[in-house]
């Protein structure tokens, strides 16, 4: 078995909270043909680095919000299989935001190998 930091990031459900209330604005690359950015996303930047095991960078972001505030990721927990697990959620003026927690049950899929689909729904990793 190896060892390594798995970075699980976010939440399902803090994904959802981001749709709902961070900015977008169009990102990335432009079409090459009419000019126009091809996708659009969060309006984000990097604001520390976390080290995993190994001493590797593992980015840790904020977000910006319409009301013009700021979410920052932040660490909720990380236990260990193998590694750490980094689990993050958000906070805004340094409070957690409840609905981006990561609770017990959607904690346990992950460690029994079951991830959350996009619609919030879960099958097993080898069902995909």
């Amino acid at each position: 078995m190896s060892r390594s930091t798995q970075f699980i990031g976010l939440s399902h459900k803090a994904d959802l909270w981001l749709k709902e209330n961070a900015k977008e604005d169009w990102i990335g690359d432009s079409c090459p043909h009419c000019g126009k950015k091809v996708r659009k996303g969060h309006i984000l930047e990097e604001i520390e680095n976390t080290l995993g095991m190994f001493g590797e960078s593992v980015p840790i972001y904020k977000y910006l919000l319409k009301d013009g505030t700021w979410a920052e990721e932040a660490e909720q927990l990380s236990p260990w299989s193998a590694g750490p697990m980094i689990f993050t959620a958000l906070k805004v003026d340094g409070k957690w935001i409840k609905e981006t927690l990561w609770i017990n049950k959607e904690l346990n899929e992950i460690e029994d190998g079951i991830a959350p689909d996009d619609d919030g729904t879960s099958r097993g990793w080898r069902d995909s």
